[in-house]
């Protein structure tokens, strides 16, 4: 295989990785409006009851703190966030690689998109803390209304 096979190879799974990282923001996301409807839901449902019923509104305190917390997480990880780069400007290549051999460009092309790769990557995973502290606070959220209504 001559070394232009190399490169071109290693360029495309790293552009790979970058638009499979792409998909999983999205779908995400995605969880993240289904996680936040279901809030919502249990928000409607469970809190007018729990407000309405007597004794005990410590529990329906917390868990409107325990609503106000899923809403904070979710609209974290809903919201734009600067820095995620999940494609290449052809101009700028054209720019920043004119008269470089092609083997060469994929090279640092690969490079590059794994770069992109790891600085999304740090975003990512603070998004996904939110989410799994989002859903902890939708359980809360409902467990607590929930035991206020049994007692």
């Amino acid at each position: 295989m001559s070394s232009n096979g190399i490169e071109r190879i290693a360029f495309e799974l790293s552009l790979d990785e970058l638009v499979r990282q792409e998909k999983t923001l999205d779908e995400l996301r995605a969880r993240t409006g289904t996680l936040l409807t279901a809030s919502a839901i249990v928000a409607s449902f469970l809190g007018g009851r729990a407000v309405a019923a007597p004794g005990h509104a410590w529990l329906t305190a917390l868990g409107f703190a325990a609503f106000a917390a899923s809403l904070a997480a979710a609209a974290y990880v809903l919201a734009p966030h600067r820095g995620l780069i999940f494609t290449l400007r052809g101009g700028v290549l054209l720019r920043e690689e004119q008269n470089v051999p092609v083997p060469e460009v994929h090279r640092r092309l690969a490079f590059w998109l794994d770069g992109y790769y790891d600085s999304n990557q740090d975003v990512i995973e603070r998004l996904y803390i939110a989410f799994r502290a989002a859903t902890a606070a939708v359980l809360a959220e409902a467990m607590l209304w929930l035991l206020k209504l049994a007692l």
